[in-house]
């Protein structure tokens, strides 16, 4: 990983040669060389320890779901307000505090039962997709 800055504001980059050859490019939203340098060490560790010992850091679902959120209302501003944000809410009531990786097929099961009650099928559906899209993106 290449740490380098860019822009007229400073901001910190990273340059990321993936396994399949592939190169990818992050801002790390910040202009201190230290706080750079400690995100890029965090992400050899996280990196190392996926590569090498299947180990996937801990991530928690209200984390991968806003970023999912911002990345659909970057994506579809009116789309989201209208469709998208409702059933975020939903998922964040109902999966808020778990980790990504302890969401397992009988919660997600448990889920699906519950909500079927409430409301019809295909906003179930509707839901699922965005979670699976969620856990994906995460």
């Amino acid at each position: 990983m290449r740490l380098y800055k860019k822009g007229t504001n400073g901001t910190y980059y990273v340059d990321i040669r993936n396994a399949d050859g592939s190169r990818e490019r992050k801002s790390l939203g910040t202009s201190d060389k230290a706080i750079a340098q400690a995100i890029v060490g965090k992400m050899e560790h996280e990196k190392l320890l996926h590569d090498h010992l299947g180990i996937i850091p801990p991530y928690p679902f209200e984390d991968a779901l806003f970023r999912y959120a911002e990345y659909r209302k970057k994506l579809n501003p009116k789309g989201y307000e209208t469709s998208v944000k409702y059933h975020l809410e939903v998922l964040w009531g109902r999966f808020d505090g778990a980790m990504c990786h302890e969401i397992k097929l009988a919660r997600i099961q448990d889920f699906a039962d519950e909500r079927i009650e409430e409301v019809a099928e295909g906003t179930v559906q509707k839901e699922l997709t965005l979670l699976k899209a969620i856990l994906n993106r995460a």
